[in-house]
């Protein structure tokens, strides 16, 4: 996720969830990719990064789970 948002997003995984919840994801991406990245599949890569990082590590999907929800192969509200 800090390749995607370093530096803007110097609250770490906290601030995600705040962007998240407020419906702000991109103001995550970094100013540099801005213009190079598509917002669904920014947004998608996020969420994405958002549940491996959860409080909870019973929470958090398997990383065979996390490969097949980036390559959308399996809808990211089953897991």
């Amino acid at each position: 996720m800090k390749l995607i948002c370093f530096p803007k997003a110097k609250g770490g995984s906290f601030q995600a969830y705040s962007l998240h919840e407020q419906n702000k994801l991109m103001d995550l991406i970094h100013q540099q990719l801005e213009n190079n990245v598509l917002d669904d599949e920014a947004q998608h890569v996020i969420n994405v990064a958002l549940l491996c990082v959860q409080t909870s590590a019973t929470r958090r999907p398997w990383m065979s789970c996390v490969l097949a929800m980036l390559l959308n192969e399996v809808d990211m509200e089953v897991v």
